[in-house]
């Protein structure tokens, strides 16, 4: 595996993140009026534990324990067709990913430390990231990538993960692009028909971070095939700008309580 073939995946998708920032940073997004130091801490903490912390730790620990059950495979994927294997990595890794996801909001202590995501008063690609390190640490897909790249997967977990990060940080940024393209290019509504409910879309992940009408906080849990919520019955699409986004309680707890243990609902 050639590293340098490997440069555009990432460096598309932290030109992707780039940009959507600096727009938000134009926007007024970031002012302290919209979006206090508490969050701003959050927000900074949250991406340093995952790559200096959580990233690390999920690597080594993984290898390790592969290399005492596996110590001879670790090429054993190597030969798998490259996108028949991205595919299958995709799409597996976002179900399980789904079933993790949903139950960070049914089960009462996982949502105790899934809740920091969703304390975020202003959507932003900011908010990505934005978790408990014990949700990090626990989340079972971290684990089934690294064992991917252990296995000989890793060009097609680094496209993967790529695709994810670009996805996401769509859906998560507070720029509403989705309905100003809508707005403007009418055209496109029955092709969106279809996208909005094959691939999660700020419309959607927004509704999940809302409170209200239009919200669905107890649903759209896809992160990036939104077919899975069609398909298990936890899809609504509004089509509208969500009035607020946050949790109803519990919201302002200090960063610390929020990063490293929240005990309340």
């Amino acid at each position: 595996m050639n590293p340098h073939s490997l440069n555009p995946y990432i460096i598309t998708s932290a030109v992707v993140l780039l940009l959507l920032f600096a727009l938000e940073l134009k926007a007024g997004f970031y002012r302290i009026r919209r979006m206090g130091w508490n969050d701003r801490i959050i927000n900074i903490a949250s991406f340093a534990h995952e790559l200096v912390i959580v990233r690390p730790f999920v690597v080594f620990a993984t290898a390790w324990v592969l290399g005492q059950m596996f110590p001879t495979h670790t090429d054993l994927l190597a030969n798998v067709p490259f996108w028949p294997a991205l595919a299958l990595f995709l799409i597996s890794e976002d179900f399980v990913q789904y079933w993790w996801h949903r139950k960070g909001h049914e089960w009462n202590w996982l949502w105790k430390i899934h809740k920091v995501h969703h304390s975020a008063t202003e959507m932003s690609v900011g908010v990505t990231a934005r978790g408990n390190i014990l949700w990090f640490l626990l989340m079972p897909t971290n684990y089934y990538a690294a064992a991917a790249v252990y296995f000989g997967l890793g060009e097609v977990y680094l496209l993967a993960y790529a695709i994810k990060a670009v996805i996401n940080f769509l859906s998560h940024t507070g720029l509403r692009w989705d309905l100003h393209l809508l707005q403007r290019l009418p055209r496109l509504s029955p092709l969106w028909w279809v996208l909005e409910r094959t691939v999660t879309t700020p419309d959607t992940h927004h509704a999940h971070h809302g409170i209200g009408e239009a919200a669905q906080p107890m649903g759209n849990y896809a992160p990036v095939f939104f077919l899975w919520d069609v398909i298990f019955g936890t899809a609504k699409i509004p089509r509208a700008c969500q009035q607020r986004i946050g949790v109803e309680r519990g919201g302002d707890a200090p960063w610390y309580e929020q990063l490293y243990w929240n005990a309340r609902n």
